[in-house]
């Protein structure tokens, strides 16, 4: 079986921030179908959506560098490296 790949496009900023309890549901449910080992990136502020549901907690990211403030504000938890881009 050859190596899969998902790719999130560009997204809003508040993307997973509009509920109180978390990211949209039905992203954890379309994340959950992922398969293990599978690789995943995201593109532009596609990053919101990857830390929204988590997957970036303690991981270095990047953003596009009008967003680097706001995803600081909503995610502390991510390693964001503003200069990688």
């Amino acid at each position: 079986m050859g190596e899969h790949a998902v790719v999130v496009p560009a997204a809003q900023e508040d993307y997973g921030t509009r509920t109180r309890g978390g990211p949209d549901p039905r992203l954890k449910r379309a994340l959950d179908r992922i398969p293990p080992h599978c690789r995943i990136a995201s593109i532009c502020t596609g990053s919101f959506v990857l830390a929204a549901a988590g997957l970036l907690a303690g991981r270095r990211a990047a953003t596009h560098w009008k967003s680097c403030d706001r995803i600081r504000e909503l995610y502390p938890d991510v390693g964001l490296d503003p200069d990688v881009l």
